[in-house]
């Protein structure tokens, strides 16, 4: 399994109501609501299930709470929950592994799932215990939003070196704001290397077009140069960025804001 496969972060849970996993026989009368059974064999193989499922999530305990920062095992308390066998909220594909492979996974993705834990607390730590589900699921429903930064980043490389001939689909998903901050921090860093001060009026949409970054520009920015650079940097990074200067149509604005046109007398 490739690092595409990780679904820790999948959301969904594993021992669904015999509805949505069609294990069962559904059977409707008119007037009453659906009434579902399983047959003995089934119902045998759901207990395994459960019993091995209670088994992983031990092992996924443990190796989250040896790995993890203590903030990012405290997210995931969170979504676990207290009681491993009651609140299923995370699945591995547990189906996909023998028992003696499952450790040897999570080892070999430790920088994965750190890395997606990361994020999640980036962009979901200030949700509250209650709405943290929701908007665990709203934000990576979006395409690319649980993607690594390096997973990005070689993307972008790719298309620009004409390795790849255009970016994925939903690469610049309108509600993905990762990737225009990943990539213009990427451009000024590391391809431009331009130095932070006085950035602002240095960097121009031609550094985008340039670089294959003119789509984003004016995807998420409408070709604001700035918009984007304060989508990407905070103002302890670059400061200038976050202080009013008066422009020219700023000061005509201030100027009338001023004046008194009622005609009054003062």
């Amino acid at each position: 399994m490739n690092e595409e496969d990780l679904t820790i972060f999948s959301i969904d849970d594993f021992l669904k109501n015999e509805q949505d996993n069609g294990n069962g026989k559904n059977k409707i009368s008119n007037g009453f609501r659906p009434v579902y059974s399983i047959s003995p064999r089934e119902h045998l193989i759901r207990l395994e299930e459960r019993s091995n499922l209670k088994e992983y999530l031990i092992i996924l305990r443990d190796f989250l709470a040896n790995k993890m920062p203590i903030t990012h095992f405290g997210l995931m308390r969170k979504l676990i929950g207290k009681q491993w066998d009651h609140n299923l909220r995370l699945s591995l594909r547990f189906k996909d592994f023998e028992k003696e492979e499952f450790e040897d996974y999570l080892s070999e993705n430790a920088q994965a799932i750190k890395e997606r834990i990361g994020i999640l607390i980036e962009y979901c730590g200030d949700a509250t215990q209650t709405n943290l589900m929701p908007a665990i699921q709203e934000f990576i429903s979006v395409p690319f939003n649980m993607a690594t930064d390096e997973k990005i980043v070689d993307i972008y490389e790719k298309v620009r070196n004409e390795q790849l001939p255009y970016y994925p689909d939903n690469f610049f998903h309108p509600e993905n704001k990762r990737v225009p901050k990943i990539l213009t921090r990427h451009l000024v860093d590391r391809v431009l290397e331009i130095s932070h001060d006085g950035l602002a009026e240095r960097l121009t949409p031609d550094d985008f077009n340039n670089n294959n970054l003119s789509f984003m520009l004016y995807q998420y920015f409408s070709g604001d140069v700035k918009k984007a650079l304060k989508h990407s940097y905070n103002a302890k990074e670059i400061p200038a960025l976050y202080t009013h200067e008066y422009g020219t149509d700023d000061v005509l604005k201030e100027v009338f804001m001023r004046l008194d046109l009622s005609g009054r007398k003062k």
